[in-house]
């Protein structure tokens, strides 16, 4: 139940967080022909749901990841972070595994990625490391639920390396869970 209660509360905190710059969409256009800052522009509009209908078959979703780890992700990467852009990539990968898709978890990934590679420091922001320590818990949660220890792994390596759990000799900052 508590880590329902944290995965609402990430998912709110994203959602509402970020509604900053809206692209201009036609009203008939459809999600499942959005790319990236389109369908990104849609959801902080619309709110997860959106995605429901925007990978409708693998060859879509498909189109739709390399296109955004190409294009929009490399974009987002030099800009200040937001909650909503990583939440955005969290939902998309909700939206994509009740489908198999092989790479449904990589939006997680992205996020995490999104995250770690702030410019801000951590201990500059506290509400920017509680997010992040919050998605981080939740994507691994998520990933533990559904019974993929390697993806688990894949995530959980990065954070055990000092982001998460600080070293003792380290001189370097690391979020704590208190």
């Amino acid at each position: 139940m508590k880590l329902l209660a944290v995965a609402l509360a990430v998912a709110a905190v994203g959602v509402t967080a970020g509604a900053q710059t809206r692209l201009q969409q036609s009203p008939d256009q459809s999600p499942d022909t959005m790319m990236g800052e389109e369908l990104y522009a849609a959801y902080l509009a619309s709110g997860p749901a959106v995605l429901s209908k925007a990978f409708p078959t693998n060859q879509r979703y498909e189109d739709f990841r390399i296109n955004f780890r190409d294009r929009v992700f490399e974009g987002w990467g030099q800009l200040v972070t937001e909650p909503a852009k990583a939440m955005f990539m969290f939902d998309v990968s909700l939206a994509a595994y009740p489908h198999g898709y092989v790479y449904w978890a990589d939006f997680l990934q992205l996020g995490q990625t999104y995250l770690r590679k702030r410019r801000t420091p951590i201990g500059a922001i506290s509400g920017m490391d509680a997010f992040e320590l919050q998605f981080n818990k939740t994507a691994i949660a998520v990933l533990a639920g559904r019974r993929q220890p390697d993806l688990v792994d894949t995530l959980a390596r990065p954070l055990i390396a000092g982001r998460i759990i600080p070293t003792l000799p380290s001189t370097q900052p690391a979020l704590v869970d208190p």
